[in-house]
């Protein structure tokens, strides 16, 4: 009796035995199947990923050709239409822009299959095809070597007529006239205190308002030399210091340049350079020169420290970054030559822009 109770036992934990065995033998059927399905779902959505990803960088490229091979103006199309859109099997991409205040902005929503990517579309900077807007006036771009230059001169600020009385103020109380002397704004001379000529010939500035700093900086203060393409300067109130590149009156990523960057064009443009640089006689303004750099540099004249105006269409001054004992500034003249003379501070000359 007892061994037909035990072998009865047996029987029955050997069929629970069996069904444990199988249902883990299922799970684990089940799980490896599952494991694969979801394994090979998540590769294809990586992959589509990557499709969409590839569908994305052919239409920035495309939009890249469009505008620096085939001159597509993408500032004045109207933003209500698409830009470029393209529909292919299983991919497309859409290109539009929006305006938001003064800015406008593109994006691009690509797709592959189930996979869409959006992102807004950043386009580089070309030097000699971009132009610059900075305070309502948009400059041109030229290249000249490895630098890249505004192609117009500087007219940024409000005017202030040049004279020898208040609110101009002799700085030296002797004859040294600064009028742009308002630390709050920046201000500029046009010709013969003649609005009209800042148009096409720029603006004149004061070397301490190019560089915008306080006027007092113009006069009787030496500019420590920190041997690293600084200086350090006590004026106005608290320290100053003048980078290497620094930015000044100049739109952000650009600067008024530094003597070793005039040495580099000079260099660059050869013998010819005073030529290379000025406008030719096809050029508004225009002057005795071929133009060949693109830099068109206009006779523009030049504001003595005293007051007055002198030299336009014959001559012009452009400052440098660089100050020279306690009065004095580096600029460059243009005229029978490309060369370097120190100035008073206070006189008003052109101001050219180089990119950072």
């Amino acid at each position: 009796m007892n061994n037909y109770i035990n072998k009865n036992f047996l029987s029955g934990s050997a069929i629970i035995v069996s069904i444990v065995i199988m249902a883990g033998i299922f799970i684990m059927a089940f799980s490896s199947a599952y494991i694969v399905i979801t394994s090979t779902s998540r590769e294809s959505k990586i992959a589509e990923a990557i499709k969409a990803e590839q569908v994305l960088n052919s239409g920035v490229e495309r939009l890249k050709y469009e505008i620096y091979s085939n001159g597509f103006d993408i500032d004045t199309f109207d933003c209500s239409n698409d830009l470029f859109t393209l529909n292919g099997e299983n991919y497309s991409y859409i290109i539009s822009c929006v305006d938001i205040g003064e800015e406008r902005k593109i994006y691009i929503s690509a797709t592959y299959k189930n996979k869409t990517i959006t992102k807004e579309i950043s386009l580089p900077f070309v030097c000699g095809f971009n132009t610059v807007l900075y305070e309502g006036y948009e400059y041109n771009t030229v290249r000249v070597g490895r630098q890249c230059w505004l192609a117009e001169n500087l007219n940024v600020g409000s005017m202030i007529t040049s004279s020898t009385t208040s609110p101009c103020i002799d700085v030296s109380g002797g004859g040294v006239w600064s009028c742009q002397n308002n630390n709050s704004q920046i201000e500029k001379y046009c010709y013969d205190n003649n609005s009209s000529d800042c148009i096409g010939y720029g603006g004149l500035y004061e070397w301490a308002e190019a560089l915008n700093i306080p006027y007092e900086c113009g006069y009787n203060v030496e500019f420590y030399d920190n041997l690293d393409g600084t200086y350090t300067g006590i004026c106005g109130g608290g320290e100053y210091i003048i980078k290497n590149k620094h930015q000044g009156i100049c739109p952000e990523g650009w600067h008024i340049p530094n003597q070793s960057e005039f040495i580099d064009l000079i260099s660059y443009l050869g013998v010819n350079a005073v030529d290379a640089v000025k406008s030719s006689s096809i050029d508004s303004p225009s002057w005795d020169g071929n133009n060949s750099s693109g830099l068109s540099i206009p006779p523009s004249g030049i504001r003595f420290a005293a007051s007055s105006f002198s030299d336009k269409y014959s001559y012009t001054n452009i400052w440098t970054n660089s100050p020279s004992g306690a009065i004095f500034g580096l600029a460059y003249e243009v005229y029978v030559d490309l060369s370097s003379n120190l100035d008073n501070r206070h006189a008003g000359f052109s101001v050219r822009c180089l990119k950072d």
